[in-house]
């Protein structure tokens, strides 16, 4: 009873949260434009309903999502041969008024922790960051410099690099290429989320770079637990897996577009 009463509170909970709210007003709106005999409208309304419950109560985006994470599941981090630097992709941190260091660790801030790993384990004694660019308090923050400075008033590094500021990946293999060739560097550690590595590896390897892909951020059941509770209300979680997917999957078509990738240098 006590489960039934704990189950019924959480769905309800789910239900007034926006995902479960806008499908709940969804299906109200479906019937009532049926009622009225508006049956196009009522149509249009219920695929949209349909759309949300796929997305956001169904296992759909966790099934796309995973496809991109496989190929790096069950990494053995301790066998990773050793590389001339750990090359940390941007993306997990950001500006902070209040945090630590004034960072921020985001959704992919498990990137930060692996590179610091991979460099606990000696694959490499330089770390390298990259990263984007914001603007805070009517300034310029480079998250590179940002993450370089926080680790080393923290961690005891050999050396550390910041890449500055790199507005996409494209932008981090050719900033990483002039660096490889300047220290003549032969290999690289490439430390990423494991739904963004076929992208990247893609990317620095089309260059001409050396690199060994370094996963870790996996969204999934492939590494994380399954949910303790469910309900048949759909929630937010199945649309930001959605959200990556999309994301990687756009961005691969388009840097092929661009010729940035050779489809035939991605494979793990």
């Amino acid at each position: 009873m006590d489960d039934f009463i704990q189950g019924a509170i959480r769905t309800g909970l789910t239900l007034v949260e926006p995902t479960g709210l806008i499908w709940l007003a969804m299906l109200l709106l479906t019937v009532l434009l049926w009622r009225k005999r508006q049956r196009g409208f009522a149509v249009a309304a219920g695929a949209l309903a349909a759309a949300i419950y796929v997305i956001g109560a169904t296992d759909v985006p966790g099934i796309l999502l995973r496809s991109l994470e496989r190929p790096y599941a069950g990494v053995n981090y301790a066998t990773l041969p050793t590389a001339d630097a750990v090359l940390l992709l941007g993306g997990a941190v950001g500006p902070s008024r209040n945090e630590v260091g004034g960072l921020h660790l985001n959704e992919a801030g498990d990137r930060v922790i692996m590179a610091l790993e991979m460099i606990r384990l000696g694959k490499a004694s330089v770390l390298v960051c990259s990263g984007g660019k914001v603007k805070m308090d009517g300034r310029e923050v480079h998250e590179a410099d940002l993450l370089k400075r926080a680790i080393e008033e923290r961690v005891s590094i050999p050396e550390i690099i910041s890449l500055g500021a790199c507005s996409d990946t494209h932008d981090e293999a050719v900033h990483t290429l002039e660096l490889a060739h300047s220290r003549g560097w032969q290999r690289l550690l490439l430390v990423s989320s494991a739904s963004h590595l076929p992208r990247a590896v893609a990317t620095f390897r089309t260059l001409g770079l050396t690199v060994i892909p370094v996963p870790c951020d996996f969204r999934t059941t492939l590494s994380t637990a399954q949910p303790t509770f469910s309900t048949f209300v759909p929630g937010h979680g199945g649309f930001e897996m959605m959200s990556v997917w999309m994301h990687e999957t756009i961005g691969w078509w388009e840097y092929r577009r661009r010729g940035w990738i050779d489809p035939t240098k991605g494979a793990p």
